[in-house]
């Protein structure tokens, strides 16, 4: 029978990759939904329900945290929303002051965001227990500067709209899916099941919503797959996230280049904040680099010609393009530059 939308809730994907697509989520979905978050706040060492700060990116028409249900929701689950859509340097210092002013118990928010508060500051005073990086691909240098400002440990959590939470990290470190309530694959290009350690395509089935169920849905993101815990936590773990598929590129040894890989390569040339990989009738032409202090350019185009093997142009900018999500955004082809 078909599903009463009335008793249903409304979602859309992100839209990164295209139109965005609209989800459908029954009662029992969004049930699930929230029963996992609270579990993954046991996974931290933390109450289920704990005051915390959420630093979340999109603009305010596309976000309902703003609005005065979202703040009354707010209020309910001990939450402080701060948009961070068009961070720049001034709002970046008012939540510094906000947070080391209220102390919050968690901190939560986009990796990109979270970095841009933490990198090049004193640490807080007041830390806390812990902080979750969502939405975007977390680089082990941003991991790095967060942690040392917020003197807590990081915990990635990986989800989309479709779904909400895919995985969370465990206190040992490992990403752990959240098997009971989605069945993750990471496949080739052909189909077939990507080996431990490779990257491949997430493609997602829906083992909760019966009003809309979505099966082995492609979300368009390059994961690692495999993996090993020893947390003893019952659920399969993957590897670290990749970016999106559309994102990857053709690189000097025939393995693809991911925006995971060129942030690391990048590490050794200065503290890189955020990069862009601008490419021209398909292939990288430049690579734009939002950097803090020292700067090695001729090493990072160095790094860059050993993965792609050839001459790219690095430029240092004060700003990197984003997606209308307020998301990071790793490559950018030029017939799509604003």
């Amino acid at each position: 029978p078909s599903a009463d939308r009335s008793s249903m809730r409304r979602a859309t994907s992100g839209g990164s990759t295209g139109e965005p697509v609209t989800i459908w989520f029954d009662r029992g979905t969004l049930d699930a939904q929230m029963a996992t978050v609270l579990r993954h706040q046991l996974w931290m060492d933390l109450s289920t329900i704990t005051p915390h700060a959420l630093l979340w990116g999109p603009p305010p028409g596309l976000v309902g945290y703003g609005t005065l249900s979202g703040r009354l929701r707010g209020l309910l689950l001990r939450r402080r929303f701060f948009p961070t859509y068009d961070l720049d340097d001034d709002r970046a210092e008012a939540i510094r002051r906000a947070l080391a002013a209220s102390a919050p118990t968690q901190v939560i928010g986009y990796s990109s965001a979270l970095d841009r508060i933490a990198a090049g500051t004193p640490p807080l005073a007041r830390p806390p227990r812990a902080v979750v990086a969502s939405a975007e691909i977390l680089y082990p240098a941003q991991r790095r500067r967060i942690e040392a400002f917020f003197r807590a440990p990081l915990f990635e959590r990986y989800g989309c709209n479709e779904f909400a939470t895919l995985a969370h990290q465990c206190r040992a470190g490992a990403l752990h899916v959240n098997s009971d309530r989605v069945h993750l694959e990471i496949l080739n290009p052909d189909g077939t099941p990507t080996p431990a350690g490779g990257v491949g395509e997430a493609v997602v089935t829906d083992l909760d919503n019966r009003g809309m169920p979505l099966i082995r849905y492609r979300l368009g993101d390059a994961l690692e797959s495999g993996g090993e815990c020893s947390c003893g936590l019952p659920f399969p773990v993957v590897g670290p996230i990749h970016g999106r598929i559309a994102d990857l590129l053709p690189g000097r040894d025939g393995e693809s280049i991911t925006p995971r890989r060129l942030a690391i390569a990048l590490e050794a040339t200065g503290e890189v904040l955020e990069h862009q990989v601008k490419l021209r009738a398909g292939l990288p032409d430049r690579v734009d680099v939002r950097v803090l202090g020292a700067f090695d350019r001729t090493m990072a185009e160095h790094q860059i010609r050993m993965l792609f093997g050839s001459e790219i142009s690095v430029r240092q900018v004060e700003r990197i393009d984003r997606w209308p999500s307020g998301k990071t955004r790793s490559v950018l082809r030029m017939e799509d530059a604003p």
